[in-house]
Parts: structure tokens; sequence; C-alpha cells
């Protein structure tokens, strides 16, 4: 089933919004397909599937690129206890494109980040702020009360991630370990002393232009965590 809504937009959608990245809401956003964004060459589509629970997100990617497709649910109850949103775009352009950043229908496990593209600390952030919010997690431990930040991906893209917080933010790399012992290209790396994860917060948050964008209920946890430590949060 569909659910129809009103967009805010009044601008048109844009073929070409990925032939250059050249703003860090395009690495964000270029940084987020990698890890929860698909595209399917026979027909030129790009689509996001998220839980229910990111429903706001989809609407503010869709008023952001000013994409005029429905969301589209799906209840998967009894079978599986989910209710999955998805906007899917097909565009040509889009899936050409997307193919030069590593973005392919198939998923190998040698997928990048786009690094290479990027050459600012404002980018750079863009570019985990949109991998954390697609394949990250914060979580408080149960047993220390502990937070911790969690980053998953193929071995290039944690090492990639490590790389970019030591660099401008000064966060020494952690140790990368396998995610899933049935398959060996998902790795994760994670986060969890007070001053690290203080850091990370206002590296990712650093970009006020993106706040129509992140995935608001990451950012909520993490405030949340932000708080508990007595600091303010602006």
């Amino acid at each position: 089933m569909s659910l129809t809504e009103n967009s805010d937009s009044t601008n048109e959608f844009d073929s070409y919004y990925f032939s250059e990245l050249d703003t860090t809401e395009k690495f964000y956003y270029e940084s987020f397909f990698m890890g929860d964004a698909y595209v399917k060459s026979s027909d030129n589509t790009v689509g996001i599937d998220l839980a229910i629970k990111d429903y706001e997100w989809l609407i503010n990617y869709k008023d952001n690129l000013h994409i005029n497709n429905k969301v589209y649910l799906r209840d998967e109850r009894p079978r599986k206890n989910s209710i999955t949103a998805s906007v899917r775009k097909k565009d040509k352009q889009w899936v050409k494109d997307l193919a030069k950043y590593g973005m392919v229908p198939r998923k190998t496990g040698k997928e990048t980040l786009p690094v290479d593209f990027a050459s600012t600390p404002e980018e750079m952030s863009a570019i985990v702020l949109g991998i954390f919010d697609s394949d990250g997690t914060v979580f408080k431990e149960t047993k220390t009360g502990r937070y911790r930040i969690s980053f998953c991906g193929n071995e290039t893209v944690c090492k990639q991630i490590n790389d970019i917080l030591k660099e401008y933010t000064d966060i020494e790399p952690n140790k990368m370990t396998l995610s899933n012992k049935h398959c060996n290209f998902v790795w994760n790396t994670s986060h969890g002393a007070k001053e690290d994860l203080i850091k990370l917060y206002d590296f990712m948050y650093m970009n006020k232009e993106l706040d129509n964008a992140y995935l608001a209920r990451k950012h909520h946890k993490f405030t949340t965590f932000m708080l508990d430590t007595t600091r303010d949060v602006v």
C-alpha cells in the first residue's frame, strides 16, 4: 500500500543532482546511499527501504531532493514483526552518476565512501554522518551504562571512517572486527570513551544545513548521551 503526503517542495527534480558532489547535502546522501540504498540497472531505479520509525527521514529526503514519488508502506505482519517504508525513484542519470562513486546494482563488499571527492572538514563530516545514519548505531551498554557508537560496513569503509576521525577529530583508530562470522566483508568499528563521543558528536553535527536531512531518531539518542554528560547541547 502507499501513503500519500503533501510536499512543501516547489522545485523540480534534478536528474543531475549527483553529477558532481559539491555540497554537504550531496555528500551526506551519497554516503547514506552506500549503506541503505540500492540501484537496479534493469529499470534505472534508486530505492531506499527503511523501518516505519524512520518514515520522517524519507519525507525530508523527498522534499530535499524534490522527489514526487509516494512513500510505499509494506506491512509484513504477522510473518515478520515489521512495517517497511520505501521510496523508489527511476532516473537513468542518477544510476549512471552514482556508479561513479561505487554504487552498483549488486553490493560486493568492495564499496567505498566518497572520501576522494571531499576536501573540507564539512564534507568529511557529512560523509561520516551519512554512513552513521544508514549503518551506524548509538546504544547504552546494559552492564556498564556506558554509551557506545558503532559503525558497520566492509573493511575499507570502516578503515575510512577511522582515518577520517583520526585526521579531523584526533580520535584514535579503534579495532575493527567481523560483524558476521558467516560473511567475510561485514565489519564493525566502535567508540565508547566519553571524550571521543563528544568529539564525534561535534564533528558529525557541525553542518547546520543538514538539520533537515539527518536521522532524527539517532540524533535524539546521541543528544541524550550529551545531556547525560551534563553538557549543554546547542
